[in-house]
């Protein structure tokens, strides 16, 4: 008995020593610096060329430039950067001016009132305004144009009226919803007059 006591006593001391021997683990947090990424915008103002060549690569070689007319994708995105809206959508969904300054319309949804820039000229020299407008929406709902796309973008509002030198009434047969969405597209943007007159069914391939 008095051996096991002894061995009892041993094993408990050898338990303290080891136990004594244990390393101590601590919890370290250490605050890391968090780097502040800040990003500069550096706007740089250059005059533009008054004449020049434009290179554009598109997958399919468009075949008309006449908005009026065409309603290929292909020519639609040449369009998009040969002519000038009355109205574009930016990038958070808004319609804002562009061709025209404001507009406003009827309680009803049918009238459409647009006052338009009087600064503006076609390449051409032409001067753009109420009654450049009308012959654009005109001749995209005349059958004798064969609209592909212009005139079913314009849709019940085919009426289109010159109230003054750069303010235009179009107004509608019915209510048309996206009705500023179509005039910030390709195929109701706006061209020279004199160019269609010139040209005549060749203004397609002469924009």
């Amino acid at each position: 008995m008095k051996q096991l006591r002894y061995y009892a006593s041993g094993l408990i001391m050898a338990g303290l020593l080891l136990g004594a021997c244990q390393p101590e683990i601590v919890e370290v947090i250490k605050e890391v610096p968090v780097e502040k990424i800040v990003e500069v915008e550096k706007i740089v103002e250059v005059e533009a060329p008054k004449s020049g060549k434009i290179n554009f690569t598109v997958p399919v070689e468009p075949d008309l430039l006449d908005p009026s007319v065409s309603s290929s994708r292909y020519d639609a995105v040449v369009i998009s950067a040969l002519y000038d809206a009355l109205v574009f959508r930016n990038n958070d969904g808004d319609y804002v001016p562009w061709l025209a300054e404001d507009w406003n319309v009827s309680a009803d949804g049918l009238v459409w009132t647009f006052q338009l820039r009087n600064d503006v000229t076609f390449h051409d020299g032409t001067p753009f305004n109420a009654e450049s407008v009308k012959f654009n929406f005109d001749r995209a709902v005349d059958p004798a144009t064969k609209s592909q796309a212009a005139a079913g973008q314009l849709g019940a509002c085919s009426d289109t009226k010159v109230l003054g030198e750069y303010e235009v009434q179009i107004t509608c047969s019915a209510i048309h919803a996206s009705f500023l969405e179509r005039l910030s597209g390709a195929w109701l943007r706006q061209y020279s007059p004199t160019a269609v007159e010139a040209f005549g069914e060749d203004y397609g391939v002469n924009p």
